[in-house]
């Protein structure tokens, strides 16, 4: 059976529908897709996987190279919809920590971060992080903070 991809797109997340099998044979092939849409800068992508009959070593590696590259990048790479058989080899390579696969495609969607050309929030929030509290110098020198003024006293 050969590989079947598709690509379409869900709000801001790019979808790579995946159906057949991912092995030796055609590894180019999965690679070429994956590559073309984890380039672009803050890429969200959701591979969906319901449609995949078998993965062996060569599939998980192209799918690791996609995730890292995708983060590289500064974008997240999302796995959904695996049958049993195909999960377990997630499961027994240890990988489901660090490619999670959810149930549904919405699911995957919805757990992307908000996207941060949209929303100035984490600078704002850095930029407070990034300030001292009155009477804290943050060198945690003697008498830099409350703990040390009353170990002083």
């Amino acid at each position: 059976m050969d590989l079947r991809t598709r690509v379409r797109t869900q709000g801001e997340a790019t979808i790579l529908e995946v159906g057949g099998e991912m092995d030796l044979h055609s590894a180019p092939q999965l690679r070429a897709a994956l590559a073309d849409i984890t380039q672009s800068k803050q890429a969200r992508i959701v591979v969906d996987l319901s449609e995949v009959m078998f993965v062996d070593s060569t599939g998980v590696g192209a799918l690791v190279g996609a995730l890292k590259r995708a983060r590289e990048a500064g974008g997240a790479l999302h796995f959904c919809g695996a049958q049993p058989r195909v999960r377990r080899v997630f499961e027994i390579t240890g990988l489901l920590g660090a490619m999670p696969i959810f149930d549904s495609r919405e699911e995957a969607v919805a757990a992307f971060a908000p996207n941060p050309k949209s929303s100035d929030f984490e600078k704002d929030a850095a930029t407070e992080d990034d300030k001292t509290s009155p009477g804290h110098s943050g060198l945690g020198g003697a008498g830099s903070g409350p703990l040390e003024a009353a170990h002083d006293r």
